[in-house]
């Protein structure tokens, strides 16, 4: 979906995986809608947007063994705030709960992108017998 961002000259992490004693915090970095390479997804379309950067969240997620139900924090940017429905609608259809997101008017990283979230997700582990 999407490649390290220092393979296309950012400086940044896509996530961080922070592990206690039986739990783990998976930190999830600004995401928005950009390619393996490095350039913007869709540029003219919130929606699709939306669409691809929440498919990028969701595999983050699973690769942790985590899903929606885990976040405990998330926020998401748009410049125009008349955008931030594309992104309720897109919860609506694909989050079996109602997300507890605060919805930011803000200028993003680059002109052509139109959404980014960042977010914190939780679970706690099993505890192993030994």
């Amino acid at each position: 979906m999407q490649g390290p961002a220092t393979a296309y000259g950012s400086a940044f992490s896509r996530a961080v995986e922070v592990v206690g004693p039986g739990w783990k915090r998976l930190l999830v970095s600004g995401t928005a809608s950009i390619d393996k390479s490095g350039y913007t997804s869709h540029p003219n379309s919130i929606k699709k947007q939306v669409q691809t950067t929440m498919r990028v969240v969701d595999a983050l997620l699973q690769s942790r063994g985590m899903c929606a139900g885990n976040i405990v924090r998330a926020i998401a940017y748009s410049p125009r705030e008349e955008y931030s429905h594309w992104f309720n609608e897109w919860a609506k259809r694909n989050w079996p709960f109602e997300a507890s997101v605060l919805l930011g008017c803000a200028d993003i990283c680059r002109k052509e992108l139109l959404f980014e979230i960042e977010l914190d997700a939780v679970a706690w582990m099993a505890e192993q017998n030994e």
